[in-house]
């Protein structure tokens, strides 16, 4: 469509695939990540999630609603137990709902056959686009290498331009499908979550009165959000990962950025390469007869 800009599939934690499998959850991961992926349609993903009563936190991503509140203010991670708290006890009349996965109305619709969801970023790692959209707004920012918010700041860029982002229903993807996803390093973790998080406050915010208070906030919350011991883990104590937060937080600091218009530059120059013609020949080179191969 000519108003889309990314577009995503609906996302289903990998474990909640091996009850449709009747299969054992660990031998789904293992199998996955000794490349011996098993054959489900998103199909079959799809009628097995509807028809089962899956409750919401099984999933994993179905985008978010308010790029904004979702990734721009800490705070209101925070925040959304105390107003759904509220809103159980009739308080408020509807709980802080940001992310998709979280909204009932919205969940509704793809029960009753809904064919996409209009929202502001998609689930990451699993974008597609045109490449003359990324010609118009850039590459994605390398700065936020490994990975993370990398999917994020470009489907901000997307809505910028004019653009739409959407979540396509007929098509679902397994998140956790091989062993790095347990084997992550908690502290690393909280270290990368504050580096890019800052990285995105500074490519998304240029005003310095709006940014300035968004990076004092994110400081605040990185400091005071693990003390103690953490809640998970009794036995590492919640400082460690607090010293790791500063580290990131000096790393999102320091790391050099590019802006919109070298992205921009960097994007024309690819094209004609052989990476331009490998993205524009991308669903010749993906067809399937069935049209139904799960993405795993």
């Amino acid at each position: 469509h000519p108003e889309a800009g990314v577009v995503g599939p609906a996302m289903l934690w990998a474990r909640e695939a091996a009850c449709l499998l009747r299969g054992d959850a660990e031998e789904l991961i293992s199998a996955c990540d000794n490349g011996n992926l098993p054959q489900m349609s998103c199909r079959d993903i799809k009628d097995y999630w509807v028809g089962s009563h899956v409750k919401r936190k099984k999933l994993y991503h179905l985008g978010s609603k308010h790029w904004f509140l979702s990734y721009g203010l800490n705070i209101t991670w925070r925040l959304k137990p105390l107003t759904r708290w509220l809103w159980k006890r009739g308080i408020l009349r509807k709980p802080l709902v940001f992310m998709v996965k979280d909204d009932h109305e919205m969940i509704r619709t793809i029960k009753h056959g809904a064919e996409k969801l209009n929202v502001d970023n998609v689930p990451g790692g699993a974008s597609a686009f045109r490449s003359e959209l990324m010609r118009q707004v850039g590459l994605l920012e390398p700065a936020f290498s490994p990975w993370g918010y990398e999917d994020c700041e470009f489907a901000v860029r997307s809505l910028r331009a004019g653009y739409k982002n959407y979540i396509t229903c007929d098509a679902w993807l397994l998140h956790g499908t091989d062993l790095r996803h347990h084997e992550r390093n908690k502290t690393w973790k909280q270290f990368n979550r504050a580096r890019i998080n800052l990285i995105f406050l500074r490519k998304i915010f240029k005003n310095p009165l709006v940014r300035i208070p968004l990076v004092a906030e994110l400081i605040i919350w990185t400091l005071i959000s693990h003390y103690g011991y953490d809640r998970k883990d009794k036995t590492m104590p919640g400082f460690s990962l607090t010293r790791a937060g500063v580290r990131g937080l000096w790393a999102g600091i320091t790391t050099p950025i590019s802006s919109n218009k070298e992205l921009v530059r960097m994007a024309q120059e690819a094209r004609g390469s052989a990476y331009d013609l490998a993205v524009d020949d991308l669903p010749a080179a993906v067809h399937e007869p069935e049209g139904e191969r799960a993405l795993i």
